[in-house]
């Protein structure tokens, strides 16, 4: 799954690069944090992944 978001991130940073999309998917984890995100890929310090960043 985090695999995926980061290639939704790149393309949404190309396609529509003013979109909130990356803020409102971190505000919906931190909303439940319980829920695995190991299971689902996500590293450590995900969030600071250069292509989620922008600087990738």
């Amino acid at each position: 799954m985090f695999v995926v978001l980061l290639m939704l991130a790149h393309l949404m940073r190309h396609i529509s690069p003013n979109s909130g999309w990356k803020e409102r998917l971190e505000q919906l984890l931190e909303k439940y944090p319980s829920v695995p995100l190991a299971g689902m890929g996500f590293t450590e310090n995900w969030n600071a992944h250069p292509v989620w960043t922008g600087k990738g």
